[in-house]
């Protein structure tokens, strides 16, 4: 059977969102009565240079990740700066080797430092594997891992989980049923891999984002091309602590949607993000769905006999339509 484009060929700077959305909220940490963007920074050399997501630190600083041509060994590097609360760097890190890779996402373990997830071509077990490293408070290297197997794989999130540990979210092609199944590899806190989850079906399916519920257990935000009703469908599951899939759905049109980012709010709610494109139109639309319990979820309008979600709720859709920015048009971005 011949498949489809390989999530690799989405238009990822949609995972990307998250990461410039995150910086635009954490300058207003610095900001003052009087000035909307108390400052802006540029970083880099003369090749491209990437900044993928930005996470804010307790003393009001920031950790950015991403990945560099100009510096490092390879042909891209996975790149760290330390920034303090007006941009200044205090360090910065590149890590890799002769080849590609990429820092892709960056949290803040509750016992300090940092756990960065990331892909890598220099090391590990095929073209492409996950590659999770952990930094003490100053940048130095404390551990690093390869995950994967003889196909291409990939990591989009790693969120520090209440009990210890790291859940890896990404995507791979060395397991599971389809081109691409959404991936989901749970750690300890050295890194060392306690179980994994690989979910889809014939096509491509990835998991993007992962948030964490009060008593145990994740809400997986992903994307589908597998199931749902559209090329593309946002899709979201619920695992427990072990990681048996309790439930999942879909949400989506007859044309495209996206969730690249999760976020958990209080009461266990959840917050998630991505743009929704329906077929026919010209532009995306920006596109937040708040979900609530399992109970609530499953009383969304357009929800099918068997629990899948043929359409969004009329409520999620931002109101006014927001055209794609020109600096989206770049073919550039991250495999």
């Amino acid at each position: 059977m011949a498949r489809k484009a390989s999530s690799a060929a989405v238009p990822e700077y949609l995972l990307i969102a998250s990461g410039l959305l995150s910086l635009g909220l954490s300058l207003s940490a610095c900001a003052t009565a009087d000035r909307l963007i108390p400052w802006q920074r540029t970083y880099g050399g003369p090749e491209d240079d990437w900044a993928n997501e930005i996470a804010m630190l307790p003393d009001g600083g920031f950790i950015v990740a991403g990945w560099t041509e100009s510096t490092g060994a390879g042909k891209e590097d996975a790149w760290l700066l330390r920034l303090d609360c007006f941009g200044t760097i205090l360090w910065e890190r590149t890590c890799g080797g002769g080849e590609d890779e990429k820092a892709i996402a960056v949290a803040v373990p509750p016992g300090g430092g940092f756990i960065v997830a990331g892909s890598t071509a220099s090391k590990g077990a095929g073209k492409g594997d996950v590659w999770v490293l952990r930094l003490d408070p100053s940048g130095r290297l404390l551990w690093e891992r390869t995950y994967g197997g003889g196909g291409d794989d990939r990591a989009y999130d790693v969120p520090p989980l209440p009990g210890g540990g790291f859940l890896v979210a990404g995507r791979t092609e060395s397991k599971g049923t389809g081109g691409n199944d959404a991936w989901l590899p749970r750690l300890d806190s050295s890194g060392n891999l306690l179980w994994e989850r690989a979910f889809g079906g014939g096509e491509d399916d990835n998991a993007s984002a992962v948030a964490a519920l009060p008593g145990g257990g994740v809400m997986v935000a992903g994307n589908t091309e597998s199931k749902g009703t559209g090329s593309w469908d946002a899709w979201i599951l619920r695992l427990d602590a072990r990681g048996a899939l309790l439930w999942d759905r879909t949400l989506g049109n007859a044309g495209f949607n996206w969730i690249n980012a999760a976020a958990a709010l209080s009461g266990g709610k959840i917050l998630m993000a991505g743009v929704t494109f329906p077929a026919g139109e010209r532009h995306m639309d920006a596109w937040l769905i708040r979900l609530g319990d399992k109970s609530e979820l499953g009383a969304t309008p357009g929800a099918a006999p068997n629990g899948r979600n043929t359409s969004p709720p009329s409520a999620a859709r931002l109101p006014p339509r927001l055209r794609r920015p020109a600096w989206l048009n770049s073919t550039k971005g991250f495999s």
